[in-house]
């Protein structure tokens, strides 16, 4: 018969391999192919999350750059607080007038600015209101404002603090999880001490 031979007992030895021997290749190969393909997964999973948490370390980290920058210069005392602080279903606002003069005390040539968080973005207006706003955040899921010691008028800073919380998701409407990560960071703003007399 062709394909096969004869050993020197006379019994018949086949070329081929038994169905046992297929099922154990099978599974050897299905296995090295499965752990392939889970490192595989798993690295592109810590890449793609790790990408994203500097993208919004990035963000929130401007922001906070930005604020901290603008309202470190804002002028005002108990009669004429420095930053007014506005939160309502639709948002947070945070307006602030700034030294533009240099000269220590509010004056015809100080400006007013502020930042509206809305709609998962922080938009900055220089000079409030007035002017075209700029887009320095987005993702952003929530900006908490503290007014800081000494703050006894509501949503003003009658002291010389403001302590910012920022945190940002990459779906920032939907919850924290694995596949949508949070980045959360703070900032504490300290202003010009200036006395009403």
């Amino acid at each position: 018969m062709p394909g096969m031979r004869a050993n020197r007992e006379g019994m018949r030895i086949t070329k081929g391999t038994t169905l046992l021997e297929l099922l154990v290749a099978v599974i050897l190969v299905s296995v090295i192919v499965l752990a392939i393909a889970n490192i595989d997964l798993f690295s592109r999973f810590q890449i793609i999350s790790s990408d994203r948490r500097a993208v919004l370390q990035n963000q929130v980290s401007f922001a906070l750059e930005h604020m901290s920058k603008n309202l470190v210069r804002a002028i005002g005392d108990f009669n004429l607080p420095a930053i007014n602080i506005t939160t309502n279903p639709g948002g947070t606002e945070i307006r602030a007038w700034i030294d533009a003069s240099g000269d220590g005390k509010r004056g015809s040539g100080d400006c007013e600015i502020a930042y509206r968080f809305t709609g998962y973005q922080i938009w900055y207006y220089e000079p409030c209101c007035s002017s075209t706003p700029e887009l320095i955040a987005r993702n952003i899921a929530s900006l908490v404002t503290n007014p800081g010691v000494g703050s006894v008028i509501p949503n003003t800073t009658t002291g010389n603090r403001l302590d910012i919380t920022i945190a940002a998701r990459w779906k920032p409407q939907q919850a924290k999880s694995v596949d949508n990560p949070e980045v959360a960071m703070s900032a504490s703003i300290q202003m010009p001490s200036v006395s009403t007399n």
